[in-house]
C-alpha cells in the first residue's frame, strides 16, 4: 500500500476528495481583501485611567486578520461586503476605554484597549502583550486583536 492518502479519520489531504467549503473560500477571500486594505502597522492614541494618553505603534499579524474576518462572519459584527472599509473606520476611531482580561490568558495579553468608531456601534480591540527581557525589564507590544459591537 502506498502512503500519502487521507487517513480513515478524513483529516489528511493526500488522495482524498478534499475540497474547501464555500464559507471557507469566502473566509480566504475576505482575509486577502482585509490584508490589502488594512495596514500591517499603524499608530493609535490610547489612554489608561488617570493618564492623558500616548501614541503607540500597533501591528497586525496574519492570525489577527483571520480573527477579524471570523468576527465579521460568525458574530456578524459587520457585513462581509464592508470588510475592505475597515481601514477608514479605524482612522475614524478613538480610545474609549481600557480593561484587563476577564479570564486568565496564556497568550501574554494583559490589557485591552477599545477604539470606538465615531457614529457607529463598532469597536476595535487592541491587545497589549506584556513581555519580560532576560534582564527583568518589561516591555509591551500592541496588536489589533478583534472587532466587536460592545465593550467589556
Amino acid at each position: 500500500m502506498n502512503g500519502g492518502g487521507a487517513s480513515s479519520t478524513g483529516v489528511g489531504r493526500g488522495l482524498s476528495n478534499y475540497s474547501k467549503s464555500a464559507v471557507g473560500k469566502q473566509r480566504d477571500r475576505l482575509v486577502r481583501e482585509l490584508k490589502s486594505s488594512l495596514p500591517k502597522h499603524f499608530q493609535a492614541k490610547i489612554k489608561d485611567p488617570g493618564s492623558r494618553g500616548k501614541t503607540v505603534s500597533v501591528s497586525v499579524e496574519s492570525k489577527d486578520y483571520r480573527h477579524i474576518v471570523n468576527d465579521a462572519l460568525d458574530k456578524k459584527v459587520i457585513s462581509p461586503s464592508k470588510i475592505n472599509k475597515l481601514s477608514g473606520q479605524l482612522n475614524n476611531s478613538y480610545c474609549r476605554k481600557s480593561s484587563v482580561p476577564y479570564k486568565t490568558r496564556k497568550d501574554k495579553i494583559d490589557k485591552f484597549y477599545y477604539m470606538k468608531v465615531k457614529g457607529r456601534k463598532l469597536y476595535f480591540n487592541i491587545a497589549r502583550y506584556k513581555y519580560t527581557r532576560k534582564n527583568g525589564q518589561i516591555y509591551y507590544q500592541y496588536r489589533l486583536h478583534a472587532i466587536t459591537k460592545n465593550m467589556r
